[in-house]
């Protein structure tokens, strides 16, 4: 798969089916931010507001941890172009 064609599918994918499916990014990454905020403090791991831009790089992390550990499967590098995709729209609005 070409580099233009994953980007466009990862485009694709958080304009179309997963917007669907969970709604406005703005919106999901602020309640997981919330979510992973008091989980990490409730632990005392950190004491941390994590922002929604902070949840889509924290999930191109995970998405690089699974290139780095598994296959190469490149549904991971459209969800690394997806997830940036929305934190770097997030920043802008």
């Amino acid at each position: 798969m070409e580099p233009k064609e994953i980007i466009d599918a990862a485009g694709d994918i958080v304009t179309g089916d997963r917007h669907e499916k969970y709604g406005d990014a703005k919106e999901n990454f602020t309640a997981i931010a919330e979510l992973w905020s008091a989980y990490l403090n409730a632990k005392h791991l950190l004491d941390v507001q994590l922002e929604p831009r902070d949840v889509g790089m924290l999930m191109v992390l995970l998405k690089v941890g699974r290139v780095a550990t598994g296959t190469h499967a490149i549904d991971n590098y459209k969800d690394i172009a997806g997830y940036a995709g929305l934190s770097g729209g997030i920043i802008h609005e």
